[in-house]
Protein backbone atom coordinates (compact mmCIF):
# COMPACT_ATOMS: atom_id res chain seq x y z
CA UNK A 1 0.00 0.00 0.00
CA UNK A 2 2.73 2.53 0.86
CA UNK A 3 4.64 1.49 -2.27
CA UNK A 4 1.54 2.27 -4.30
CA UNK A 5 1.30 5.73 -2.70
CA UNK A 6 4.99 6.32 -3.41
CA UNK A 7 4.32 5.55 -7.08
CA UNK A 8 1.28 7.85 -7.19
CA UNK A 9 2.38 10.79 -5.02
CA UNK A 10 5.86 11.11 -3.51
CA UNK A 11 4.86 14.24 -1.58
CA UNK A 12 1.99 12.45 0.21
CA UNK A 13 4.12 9.33 0.72
CA UNK A 14 6.90 11.33 2.39
CA UNK A 15 4.42 13.05 4.69
CA UNK A 16 2.81 9.71 5.64
CA UNK A 17 6.12 7.93 6.16
CA UNK A 18 7.44 10.68 8.39
CA UNK A 19 4.33 10.43 10.56
CA UNK A 20 4.64 6.61 10.68
CA UNK A 21 8.26 6.91 11.80
CA UNK A 22 7.24 9.33 14.54
CA UNK A 23 4.55 6.90 15.74
CA UNK A 24 7.05 4.05 15.68
CA UNK A 25 9.55 6.10 17.71
CA UNK A 26 6.85 6.87 20.27
CA UNK A 27 5.71 3.26 20.59
CA UNK A 28 9.08 1.53 20.19
CA UNK A 29 11.67 3.84 21.79
CA UNK A 30 14.25 1.04 21.83
CA UNK A 31 14.48 1.38 18.03
CA UNK A 32 15.30 5.07 18.27
CA UNK A 33 18.84 4.37 19.51
CA UNK A 34 19.60 2.16 16.52
CA UNK A 35 17.69 3.95 13.78
CA UNK A 36 17.48 7.60 14.95
CA UNK A 37 13.82 7.61 13.99
CA UNK A 38 13.14 11.26 14.88
CA UNK A 39 15.81 12.47 12.46
CA UNK A 40 14.82 9.93 9.80
CA UNK A 41 11.27 11.25 10.04
CA UNK A 42 12.50 14.85 9.62
CA UNK A 43 14.63 13.93 6.60
CA UNK A 44 11.78 12.10 4.88
CA UNK A 45 9.43 14.96 5.66
CA UNK A 46 11.97 17.35 4.14
CA UNK A 47 11.85 15.28 0.92
CA UNK A 48 8.17 16.14 0.66
CA UNK A 49 8.77 19.78 1.56
CA UNK A 50 11.40 20.06 -1.16
CA UNK A 51 8.73 19.16 -3.73
CA UNK A 52 6.54 21.97 -2.38
CA UNK A 53 9.52 24.37 -2.57
CA UNK A 54 10.16 23.26 -6.15
CA UNK A 55 6.55 24.10 -7.01
CA UNK A 56 6.91 27.63 -5.57
CA UNK A 57 10.24 28.11 -7.32
CA UNK A 58 8.92 27.05 -10.71
CA UNK A 59 5.80 29.18 -10.27
CA UNK A 60 7.98 32.18 -9.37
CA UNK A 61 10.03 31.81 -12.55
CA UNK A 62 6.87 31.41 -14.62
CA UNK A 63 5.16 34.38 -12.99
CA UNK A 64 8.23 36.60 -13.36
CA UNK A 65 8.30 35.90 -17.09
CA UNK A 66 4.57 36.48 -17.41
CA UNK A 67 5.00 39.78 -15.57
CA UNK A 68 7.85 40.80 -17.85
CA UNK A 69 5.71 39.80 -20.85
CA UNK A 70 2.88 41.97 -19.55
CA UNK A 71 4.78 45.03 -18.33
CA UNK A 72 7.60 45.10 -20.83
CA UNK A 73 5.99 44.23 -24.19
CA UNK A 74 8.74 45.89 -26.20
CA UNK A 75 11.30 43.40 -24.89
CA UNK A 76 9.38 40.18 -25.56
CA UNK A 77 11.50 37.36 -26.88
CA UNK A 78 11.44 33.74 -27.92
CA UNK A 79 13.57 33.03 -24.85
CA UNK A 80 10.77 34.30 -22.57
CA UNK A 81 8.25 32.09 -24.41
CA UNK A 82 10.58 29.12 -24.06
CA UNK A 83 10.95 29.71 -20.32
CA UNK A 84 7.20 30.15 -19.88
CA UNK A 85 6.50 26.90 -21.75
CA UNK A 86 9.23 24.98 -19.95
CA UNK A 87 8.04 26.03 -16.49
CA UNK A 88 4.44 25.17 -17.35
CA UNK A 89 5.54 21.72 -18.52
CA UNK A 90 7.60 21.12 -15.38
CA UNK A 91 4.81 22.33 -13.08
CA UNK A 92 2.32 20.06 -14.85
CA UNK A 93 4.68 17.09 -14.43
CA UNK A 94 5.29 17.93 -10.77
CA UNK A 95 1.55 18.11 -10.09
CA UNK A 96 0.88 14.93 -12.05
CA UNK A 97 3.50 13.06 -10.01
CA UNK A 98 2.41 14.68 -6.72
CA UNK A 99 -1.32 15.41 -6.75
CA UNK A 100 -1.23 16.16 -3.02
CA UNK A 101 0.43 19.47 -3.92
CA UNK A 102 -2.74 20.67 -5.69
CA UNK A 103 -4.65 21.76 -2.56
CA UNK A 104 -1.75 24.12 -1.77
CA UNK A 105 -1.62 25.78 -5.20
CA UNK A 106 -3.22 29.04 -4.05
CA UNK A 107 -0.68 29.43 -1.23
CA UNK A 108 2.16 28.43 -3.53
CA UNK A 109 1.04 31.00 -6.08
CA UNK A 110 0.91 33.77 -3.46
CA UNK A 111 4.44 32.94 -2.26
CA UNK A 112 5.65 32.68 -5.84
CA UNK A 113 4.16 36.03 -6.84
CA UNK A 114 5.96 37.75 -3.98
CA UNK A 115 9.25 36.44 -5.38
CA UNK A 116 8.26 36.93 -9.01
CA UNK A 117 7.45 40.63 -8.70
CA UNK A 118 10.85 41.28 -7.09
CA UNK A 119 12.59 39.26 -9.80
CA UNK A 120 10.68 41.04 -12.57
CA UNK A 121 11.51 44.44 -11.07
CA UNK A 122 15.22 43.55 -10.86
CA UNK A 123 15.34 42.15 -14.39
CA UNK A 124 13.36 44.94 -16.07
CA UNK A 125 14.41 47.98 -14.07
CA UNK A 126 10.71 48.76 -13.57
CA UNK A 127 9.89 50.00 -10.06
CA UNK A 128 8.65 47.26 -7.74
CA UNK A 129 5.59 49.39 -6.93
CA UNK A 130 4.40 49.02 -10.55
CA UNK A 131 3.82 45.33 -9.92
CA UNK A 132 0.73 44.78 -7.73
CA UNK A 133 1.21 43.12 -4.35
CA UNK A 134 -1.43 40.50 -5.22
CA UNK A 135 -0.95 38.41 -8.33
CA UNK A 136 -3.01 39.92 -11.18
CA UNK A 137 -3.20 36.61 -13.04
CA UNK A 138 -5.50 33.70 -12.23
CA UNK A 139 -4.07 30.30 -11.46
CA UNK A 140 -5.99 28.77 -14.37
CA UNK A 141 -4.53 31.32 -16.79
CA UNK A 142 -1.00 30.94 -15.44
CA UNK A 143 -1.09 27.18 -15.94
CA UNK A 144 -2.90 27.26 -19.31
CA UNK A 145 -0.60 26.25 -22.16
CA UNK A 146 -1.32 29.04 -24.62
CA UNK A 147 -2.30 31.89 -22.29
CA UNK A 148 -0.23 35.06 -22.19
CA UNK A 149 -1.19 38.28 -20.41
CA UNK A 150 -2.41 41.11 -22.59
CA UNK A 151 -0.70 44.46 -22.61
CA UNK A 152 -3.68 46.71 -21.97
CA UNK A 153 -4.62 46.13 -18.33
CA UNK A 154 -2.11 47.18 -15.70
CA UNK A 155 0.43 48.60 -18.12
Amino acid sequence: MTTDLYERDTHAWARDQAEALRRLAAHRPELTAELDLPHLAMEIEDMGKSLARELVSRLAILLAHLAKWHWQPGERSRSWLTTIGHQRDEIAALLEDNPSLRPNLDDAMAKAWSRARRQAARETGIALTVFPTACPFTLDDVLADAWLPDTTAGS
